[in-house]
């Protein structure tokens, strides 16, 4: 849409076409870029002056306005034929790329055109960012406790950051395998074997009664009291209860005796003189 008129000179003027002046009032900016000119001479190679660069002929046919000095006008829908210069990137390619701290990439992309635009990607893996592992826990039943003990439950966990990886689920994951691979294991270590109490008893006489007590039978039935050591380690723990306790239990929970009659029984007297007396038959 832009030409440079012919000239004996290394300075060159560069008009616009009429096709240019539409498209400057009514286009948008891209369209009144004018990214090459064509040069009115078929013989003579010019010189950009900011760079020493040539500028050969035949770069881009000729192309030109309306001025009388150029040869032809451009018309509106014209097919013109001219050679682009190949850029060093395709569309889409990286051109450079650096980490920021602490995981931050930054990357320049090639537009295929000569122009780039830059893309920012924080917590990049690729400049060192690793997701954490999340906290989880699963209980295992101890299953490795000797004969007569009974294996307890014990709870496995991670802690958080235990694992990463290149994305969260990946770090999560192996976690979890933890969990799956290692969490018996780590029942079995630390866990507790409990030992439960064979069955128990104390007998214990109400002392709370005016006229005696009936004998009362306090218990500690199997499995209500625990050792990590041994049964006759829960067994003794039985016992201290029973001891403590049993007296009260059976105060509570005990019957007094009761009056069911009277019996005339026979006693000897200093002086050998035997009496009939009268006593209270309890039960």
């Amino acid at each position: 849409m832009g030409y440079i008129c012919s000239s004996s000179t290394y300075t060159v003027t560069a008009y616009l076409t009429n096709l240019g002046k539409q498209l400057y009032f009514n286009g948008e900016d891209s369209d009144i870029i004018a990214s090459y000119f064509t040069l009115g001479d078929s013989d003579t190679n010019y010189i950009i002056a900011s760079n020493n660069n040539p500028i050969t002929t035949g770069f881009i046919p000729n192309v030109t306005g309306i001025v009388d000095q150029c040869i032809n006008s451009v018309a509106i829908g014209s097919d013109i034929t001219y050679k682009l210069k190949s850029t060093p990137y395709q569309q889409g390619q990286i051109i450079t790329q650096y980490c920021l701290p602490p995981y931050t990439l930054i990357q320049q992309i090639s537009n295929g055109d000569g122009t780039s635009y830059y893309i920012t990607t924080e917590n990049s893996t690729s400049c060192g960012f690793t997701y954490k592992s999340n906290v989880f826990s699963q209980s295992f039943t101890k299953n490795s406790c000797v004969s007569g003990a009974t294996g307890q439950s014990y709870n496995v966990s991670t802690t958080y950051g235990q694992f990463t990886g290149l994305t969260q689920d990946q770090a999560d994951s192996l976690a979890l395998n933890y969990l799956q691979v290692s969490g018996q294991t780590i029942a079995n270590e630390y866990g507790n074997c409990l030992f439960g109490n064979t069955l128990q008893t104390m007998i214990f006489t109400p002392n709370n009664c005016p006229n005696g007590g009936r004998p009362y039978t306090v218990s500690a039935l199997t499995n209500t009291f625990f050792s990590t050591i041994s049964t006759a380690d829960a067994n003794n723990n039985a016992l201290i209860y029973l001891t403590t306790n049993g007296q009260t239990i059976a105060n509570t929970n005990g019957q007094c005796k009761v009056l069911i009659g009277t019996e005339t029984i026979y006693v000897t007297k200093p002086g050998g003189i035997t009496v009939p007396e009268l006593i209270n038959i309890y039960q």
